[in-house]
């Protein structure tokens, strides 16, 4: 991949990514007309476990000397429930200052270039207001990852980017917040694999950038265990001076030296201890129950599309004083040589670009090879992605620019196949894996007419003078438990009902009375709502509800009692149709704060509908009153239960008609009430 300049309303001279044959020409004539410069940038994440900002922090961004900007990723700025429904401003602005405050000699010389926020990450550039690097061109965007519940994912996991021009160099900043857990390895390359198919506003990907520096609480771990070390002895190994004996343990290097993340990229040694998990406000290793092993989660790493494009690093380190988290800051001091180009004799040289690459024409005519023409991922289950990868390589004697080509009312791919390419550019002889995952999510399981069907598309991967490569994709889906209709939910199976003492008659689909029943008996005064949803929790939950139509899902190994609970919620927003029918919606909202005129609405809603409603009001009854944390979760569940379509609908009326509900069951609004 080669330098990528760009140029904005110009009609005539050379404008980069016109033609590929010309660019080639262009790139190896490049000193002709541009120029180096270095310029010094501080990179920092910090994972705030929600901790409220001092008004500055002292060690953390330290440098010898001024820097021309300041990159800052946070990570868990945010951690109240009500944060992931509706965002607050007031801690982000908080932590911008206390950012610029911590920023020595900060005072006159510093102002914010911009600012991305997802939930509880939040990415920061800070330019030096007399710095000679010309900043430019800023675009943003964000990718949310984390565990879908309601109609969008949560966003608890994802990216926050930012895309800038430095004098002519496109520089791209990217904080990440992955997959928890020491067993989410594969959740944790796939979020890495979804957050780099990005599209900024500007229609750029994230590899057309010069630069790349990816930064934040990446939650790679360390494979302890399986090398015969315990909790005990990573933690005595961590604490000495022989720190660094660890690294060869760390997953994230591991899974990069696989060619599964961060292909290409480098960061630099690590002579830090591990930077998680603290006890807040301490150099010592987690003493809660849980007992976290110490890991490098806080990770900086860098990407160049060319040699000829370098990056040095000054130094990289953790920041031990600060022990405001239950993580340590890392911070990276990186010089990037960026390039300034000069127009004029660019527009020079383009008329003879344009004759030497008509010369060279019939030599650079694109030709790449393909390690499988026809890809079927077998059998696939409910939001359990199934991943295979494609070899592409030049075979030909000039680069080849590519891309996968959008048909009309379809796009690139059907919605449940993502593809990510990593460079849309291969200089000769050079390869790279396309990466192709399935996930069936409630909406194509929605889609599914019959109980099994056959996933088809058509990838067409374009190349730039010259042909296109078709390569049909498949797998098989079977509906089971998730994604169905609650009547379809018992009528397939005679063993996913089963009716209550209390009303016989009225029988509720098993997965839900498993689920309820699981976490009653593991204690819903133990639900922490702060905790994360294992990726694999989940999947061990599913299969078990697919497959052995259990009763009691305590007893799986491995599994906590928010895995059940998030996988409730989950199943319930899975329904293909509400639980509050539609022709019933607008009823329900105006009668929002008469539990009795609610409950004579139930009365009205098909018998399974009626059964589950009142089986999870019991159930957010008891959960409410046992665990006071759980008041803010009606109003997630009141969103899953109604399903608004109209995403500018305010939650209240929703929220308040459950909470009717919840608060007089239908015995009592219906018999009782005046």
């Amino acid at each position: 991949v080669e330098m990528t300049f760009y140029a904005t309303n110009r009609k005539v001279g050379y404008i980069r990514g016109r033609d590929a044959f010309v660019d080639e020409i262009m790139n190896d004539w490049r000193e002709k007309y541009s120029k180096i410069e270095s310029a010094k940038v501080v990179v920092s994440t910090f994972n705030v476990n929600g901790r409220i900002p001092p008004n500055q922090i002292d060690d953390w961004l330290n440098s010898e000397s001024d820097a021309d900007v300041y990159v800052i990723g946070l990570q868990e700025m945010d951690l109240s429930v009500g944060t992931y429904i509706m965002e607050n401003g007031v801690k982000e602005k908080q932590w911008i200052s206390s950012i610029l405050a911590s920023i020595p000699n900060h005072k006159g010389k510093y102002r914010v270039i911009t600012s991305v926020r997802l939930v509880g990450m939040l990415l920061v550039v800070v330019g030096h207001t007399e710095s000679t690097i010309r900043i430019s061109d800023v675009s943003t965007t964000i990718v949310a990852t984390g565990v879908q519940v309601l109609m969008n994912k949560l966003g608890n996991k994802g990216g926050v980017c930012a895309s800038l021009l430095m004098n002519n160099t496109r520089v791209a900043f990217v904080n990440t917040h992955l997959a928890a857990g020491d067993e989410s390895v594969t959740r944790r390359n796939e979020d890495f694999r979804e957050i780099s198919q990005m599209i900024f506003p500007n229609g750029l990907s994230l590899f057309d950038h010069d630069i790349i520096i990816w930064l934040g609480d990446l939650n790679y771990r360390i494979n302890s265990q399986v090398n015969g070390l315990s909790n005990s002895d990573v933690r005595r190994i961590a604490s000495s001076s022989e720190m660094t004996r660890l690294v060869k343990f760390d997953q994230l290097r591991e899974q990069q030296s696989f060619g599964k993340i961060f292909v290409g990229f480098k960061e630099g040694p690590i002579s830090f201890p591990p930077t998680y998990k603290y006890d807040i406000g301490t150099h010592i290793w987690d003493t809660s129950e849980k007992a976290r092993s110490p890991a490098w989660c806080d990770r900086i790493l860098w990407w160049s599309g060319d040699e000829d494009t370098k990056i040095s690093l000054n130094s990289y380190t953790s920041i031990p004083s600060v022990t405001l988290s239950d993580h340590k800051p890392v911070r990276a001091e990186l010089n990037l040589e960026v390039r300034t180009i000069n127009q004029r004799v660019a527009d020079s040289l383009y008329e003879e670009a344009i004759r030497e690459a008509d010369k060279r024409t019939n030599d650079l005519l694109p030709q790449i090879s393909l390690s499988c023409q026809e890809v079927d991922l077998g059998e696939v289950y409910f939001m359990k992605r199934a991943t295979l990868s494609i070899r592409v390589k030049n075979e030909g004697k000039a680069g080849v620019r590519l891309k996968l080509k959008e048909r009309p009312g379809v796009g690139i791919s059907a919605e449940w196949l993502n593809v990510f390419l990593p460079h849309s550019h291969l200089v000769v002889g050079q390869q790279m894996d396309m990466l192709l995952s399935i996930t069936v999510d409630k909406r194509t399981s929605w889609l599914l007419e019959d109980k099994s069907e056959v996933l088809s598309d058509i990838l067409v991967l374009s190349l730039e003078k010259g042909r296109d490569h078709f390569i049909p994709v498949s797998a098989t889906y079977t509906h089971r438990v998730f994604g169905m209709s609650l009547s379809h939910m018992g009528g397939a199976k005679e063993d996913l009902l089963i009716s209550l003492d209390d009303t016989p008659s009225l029988p509720v689909a098993l997965p839900f009375y498993s689920l309820v029943s699981s976490i009653r008996k593991m204690g819903v005064a133990n639900l922490s709502f702060g905790d994360f949803n294992d990726q694999d929790d989940f999947d061990r939950i599913r299969e078990s509800l697919e497959k052995e139509s259990p009763t009691d899902l305590s007893v799986l190994p491995r599994v906590n009692i928010f895995s059940l609970y998030s996988t409730l919620l989950r199943l319930m927003d899975s329904l293909k149709e509400p639980l509050i029918p539609p022709s019933h919606r607008s009823d329900w909202l105006l009668f929002c704060q008469d539990a009795s005129r609610l409950w004579g609405l139930v009365n009205q809603f098909p018998l399974e509908n009626q059964q589950l409603i009142i089986f999870i009001t019991d159930f957010l009854r008891e959960l409410v009153h046992i665990n006071p944390s759980a008041r803010d979760q009606v109003r997630v569940w009141a969103d899953v239960i109604v399903r608004e379509t109209s995403t500018s609908a305010p939650s209240t009326p929703r929220e308040t008609a459950l909470r009717s509900i919840v608060e007089y069951s239908r015995d009592t609004a219906l018999f009782h009430l005046p």
